[in-house]
Order: structure tokens, then sequence, then C-alpha cells
């Protein structure tokens, strides 16, 4: 071979080993991209079951306070109905 010839497939060589690299590059760049929204949407996720903690932990709190009163009420049904003052008939 001549000396231009290899002179020529060393330039290709290189030309395609630039794309190759500029493409795995930018592939890496995808990659790390998409990383970062995942991890981006994950802490979004730990912030949401926070807040979803915070706001039941009220609800739960009304839920309580409303069966003791309901209990309450009840207890004092019974206590009336066996003293005769009202029946729930």
């Amino acid at each position: 071979m001549s000396q231009s010839l290899l002179e020529q497939e060393l330039e290709e060589s290189k030309d395609h080993l630039e794309n190759a690299q500029a493409k795995a590059s930018k592939e890496a760049s995808k990659v790390q991209s998409t990383m970062d929204k995942l991890e981006c949407t994950e802490k979004e996720i730990v912030e949401l079951k926070e807040q979803r903690t915070y706001l039941c932990a009220p609800l739960k709190g009304e839920k309580q306070l409303s069966h003791d009163a309901q209990a309450k009420v009840n207890e004092m049904e019974r206590h009336c109905n066996s003293q005769g003052y009202y029946s729930t008939e």
C-alpha cells in the first residue's frame, strides 16, 4: 500500500473514531439527564409521602375525636334510657 493510501485510511479511521466518541458522549449525556430526572422524581415522591403523612395525622386525630364523641353520646343515651328519660323507639 502506498503512503498516501495509508494516511487516507488513518484519517478515515480517526473521523470514524471521533464520530463514535461524539455519539457515545451524546448518549452518556442523555443517560445522565435521565438519571437526574429520575433522582428528582424520587425526591418528589419522598416529599409527597411526607406531606401525606402530615396531612393524614390531623385526620386520624379528628377520626379518634369523632369516635370518642360518638361513644360518649351512646353512653349518655344508654344512661337516659335506663333512667327512663326518653325512648329511642
